[in-house]
């Protein structure tokens, strides 16, 4: 008899580094990353293109269901999720800064 796989076949699979548990601590996952760098393990492109956020991502950058996330990309250096409420911010500084005179 199979064990039936509540998952569908359209869900992106997330996974940990090899060596550690699901419960691991981001800042334990390997010794010789820097503090305030991570590395969350693999996550599988599922077959819409969907990817799975490793919960101890969402939980060090706050990542809620419903959060806007903006994707970044760059031919050499990869591909960079920020939430884009950041920009939106970044933004907003930008345009209440004053203007400089010059001389």
């Amino acid at each position: 008899m199979c064990k039936q796989n509540n998952k569908s076949k359209d869900a992106p699979q997330s996974g940990t580094l090899k060596g550690t548990s699901k419960s691991a601590s981001p800042n334990k996952m390997t010794n010789s990353t820097p503090k305030g760098k991570y590395v969350f393990g693999t996550v599988k492109v599922g077959e819409k293109g969907q990817i799975v956020i490793p919960k101890e991502a969402r939980d060090v950058f706050h990542i809620k269901p419903g959060d806007m996330l903006l994707v970044l990309g760059d031919e050499q250096q990869g591909i960079g999720i920020v939430k884009s409420e950041l920009l939106r911010e970044f933004a907003e500084q930008v345009m209440n800064a004053r203007e400089i005179k010059e001389d």
